[in-house]
């Protein structure tokens, strides 16, 4: 299915007199019904989303994901989360192969999420974000990608709210733990507080002069004790000196094309199931 987007006047117009604002571009489900991937191992796998250069789903332990009508944001959609276990992991990634810009100049980043009250994991845990680094901004060396994670726990206390979506923004002063990157161990204290997940944006922009983005992703567990079910969508970020990008996830529909095909395939249908009766 082709994704592009034919835009009025008036927003092209936009686009060009405030080049800072956000253009959502529409990410789409594999299948018009919606996806429900299921992942069922041990070791995380992925699924490409077709025709929708660099979005993969991903999940280990008995999660399932996709693009589908459960929980729609901003449209008939949005990126579906659920996991029967502490064992489950899942979500969307976005990444290239090729550097986003630099961590030092990464601005901001924004995602929406949803955790539906029927979940039975600790009631502070929502939906996070992560964002993919190479530390020495050489991507032909590997060993130093890990990940920054945000998570609401880290940064806002009490239960998350439930059955309604929620907006996050990443900024400077917002707090990330680390996967292991490179010879920095899982869950690093970086700064002089006797604390490992108080680290702020700002604070790993300087611990990793060089770093460079290469993805991001938005996710739920592992380790999340029970059963969860939510949902991420408008995941967006902003580098100094350039425009922001947002994306959004809805399932996709049959172009106009398809649906005169089909129009004409039922008209044809009804003429012939005439003429059977009229036999």
């Amino acid at each position: 299915m082709s994704t592009r987007l034919i835009l009025p006047v008036w927003a092209v117009l936009a686009v060009a007199v405030f080049p800072t604002v956000a253009h959502a571009a529409p990410i789409y489900s594999n299948n018009s019904t919606g996806d429900f991937y299921n992942f069922t191992g041990s070791t995380t796998t992925y699924v490409p989303l077709v025709g929708s250069s660099g979005w993969s789903y991903f999940g280990q332990g008995g999660s399932t994901v996709g693009i589908n009508y459960t929980y729609p944001r901003n449209g008939n959609g949005s990126v579906y989360l659920n996991g029967t276990s502490g064992s489950s992991q899942g979500g969307i990634l976005y990444t290239t192969g090729s550097a986003l810009g630099s961590l030092s100049q990464l601005q901001s980043v924004s995602y929406d999420w949803y955790r539906d009250s029927s979940s039975t994991n600790p009631n502070v845990q929502a939906p996070a974000l992560g964002i993919r680094i190479d530390a020495d901004g050489d991507l032909t060396t590997i060993n130093d990608q890990g990940s920054l994670i945000f998570e609401r726990v880290y940064n806002t206390s009490g239960a998350v709210p439930t059955n309604t979506w929620t907006s996050e923004n990443i900024t400077s002063s917002t707090y990330l733990w680390n996967t292991r990157i490179g010879s920095l161990p899982f869950a690093s204290n970086i700064n002089s507080t006797p604390y490992a997940y108080d680290a702020s944006l700002s604070e790993w922009q300087a611990y990793f002069p060089n770093a460079v983005v290469i993805g991001f992703f938005g996710f739920f567990g592992s380790g999340w004790n029970g059963q969860f079910s939510g949902a991420v969508d408008n995941i967006t970020w902003q580098f100094q000196n350039q425009p922001p990008v947002s994306f959004n996830f809805e399932v996709q529909v049959p172009e106009p094309a398809s649906l005169a095909s089909l129009a004409v395939g039922l008209v044809g249908l009804g003429a012939y199931l005439r003429r059977r009766r009229a036999a």
